[in-house]
């Protein structure tokens, strides 16, 4: 029989969270073992340091995929301390259903090295990240009607920024809809993962689009650009690339990074820098 693990990942960074279900095959371990799963992303453009703490679950419990609060480890000790030995305890949010505090009681700052620590049932986790050393110092955009394969008009938003020189980046491309009646973000597909392979200190662009049909209540569109750490995009991209290729029979599943030290546990500790450009729609 083969059984089926629902993680409970949520992508803190730009602007998105996703609950995916994912083969344990995946991850090539036993079908029948339980993870703790751990997710944190800091950066100096937060407001709240926050850690998601959650567990596998087999498709045998009857657990429904859409049951967040099934999957969630509400009893950790999460903390963060920085090299000078500055240390936060994060505190469980229900309504959020993660572990957080304000970004005020641990600064957070450009190329800062940071700890994490997740105690689990008499079980330690940890890991450690570099904050990314610099963002990027400009958006600029360009904005054009286009039709879609189905011929419906689209608002097609492109991102351009120039890549920092002397030091090889990825980032993470993306843009939300300001005042829209439902919380939206624009489409980026594989565009959304961008690198500096090509050539050092190139100007580099990201394609997007939402339907105008959507429009009638947009006043404002907020362009961002993150500066991750590589494993941190590596973790984004395979995600992505899993859930995008899930239909093809001939695609070979990427196993997404784990930088999570202990036994039984998977997930990614990470930094990044965000740049904002808010643009007026209307």
């Amino acid at each position: 029989m083969k059984y089926f693990i629902y993680i409970l990942s949520f992508f803190i960074v730009l602007f998105t969270s996703c609950d995916d279900e994912v083969r344990l095959d995946d991850f090539s371990t036993n079908n029948t073992e339980q993870l703790v799963v751990i997710y944190g992303y800091i950066s100096p453009q937060d407001d709240l340091l926050q850690v998601q703490v959650s567990k596998t679950l087999s498709s045998i419990n009857n657990i429904a995929e859409n049951d967040e609060e099934a999957f969630v480890i509400a009893n950790a000790v999460v903390t963060l301390s920085n090299v000078m030995g500055d240390t936060v305890v994060l505190l469980y949010v229900s309504e959020d259903l993660n572990y957080q505090i304000d970004a005020s009681q641990l600064a957070i700052v450009p190329g800062g090295t940071y700890n994490l620590s997740v105690l689990v049932d008499g079980r330690t986790y940890t890991s450690s990240c570099i904050i990314p050393s610099n963002t990027i110092s400009q958006i600029n955009h360009q904005l054009t009607d286009n039709l879609d394969e189905n011929g419906n008009l689209k608002e097609s938003v492109t991102i351009i920024f120039d890549d920092i020189t002397a030091e090889s980046n990825r980032y993470i491309v993306g843009a939300r809809l300001e005042n829209y009646i439902v919380e939206s973000t624009l489409k980026y597909g594989n565009q959304r993962f961008v690198t500096d392979q090509i050539e050092d200190g190139a100007q580099l662009s990201s394609y997007g689009f939402f339907a105008v049909s959507d429009t009638e209540t947009v006043t404002d569109i907020v362009l961002q650009v993150a500066n991750v750490n590589p494993v941190l995009y590596d973790n984004l991209f395979a995600t992505w690339s899993n859930k995008e290729n899930k239909d093809d029979p001939f695609y070979e599943v990427v196993i997404p990074p784990n930088n999570i030290t202990g036994e039984k546990v998977y997930g990614v500790f990470a930094g990044f820098q965000i740049a904002e450009k808010l643009i007026e729609y209307q």
